[in-house]
């Protein structure tokens, strides 16, 4: 059976298929529904906001944002997380991933996103390295580049900036373009 219901910003639908995705403001999420009825023709709409704060409240979660910091080792990226913890915990949880799943792109690769975006200033929330060469002039914000990066981005007019150094002048990130590798 397919149902509709809107209420306020959220909306639902289903199939055979059993999934329902939820739009709530400009984000969507698809969320299994094999829970949400226990008969047929029931109205799924409360379960799926309780669902949602859920959702939501793990997403801001500073202990879990803690108790990945005490396993890192490296300090540099531990005094990072302490700084983005408060002022935004999504960046630092995004940052406080385990190594293997960091996320590292190449300077062609990031040549390429930045045909997609207008901005001049980004943050990109991983190593920077220095395969491919860069041809606009940009700001960059990165956890870390290589050396040979740096080189090729000072050649290219660019500059580099640690997330670290940024904070210092910006704490909030703001008025800077997220690049996610996807």
């Amino acid at each position: 059976m397919n149902y509709l219901k809107k209420l306020n910003d959220l909306e639902c639908w289903s199939s055979q298929t059993r999934r329902a995705k939820v739009i709530q403001g400009s984000k969507a999420k698809l969320i299994d529904t094999r829970w949400l009825s226990a008969y047929e023709g029931s109205n799924p709409s409360p379960r799926i906001k309780h669902k949602l704060k859920k959702m939501e409240k793990k997403t801001k979660s500073k202990t879990q944002i803690e108790k990945r910091i005490r396993k890192k080792k490296n300090t540099y990226l531990v005094e990072t997380l302490m700084q983005l913890k408060k002022t935004s915990p999504e960046i630092a949880k995004k940052l406080a991933r385990p190594r293997r799943k960091q996320l590292k792109i190449n300077l062609g690769e990031l040549d390429k996103e930045l045909e997609k975006i207008k901005s001049t200033e980004i943050l990109f929330l991983g190593k920077i390295l220095s395969s491919g060469e860069l041809t606009k002039k940009i700001r960059i914000v990165a956890l870390s580049a290589s050396e040979k990066a740096i080189e090729k981005i000072k050649l290219s007019g660019s500059t580099f900036i640690s997330i670290k150094e940024e904070i210092k002048k910006n704490l909030k990130l703001e008025k800077l373009e997220i690049i996610n590798q996807n």
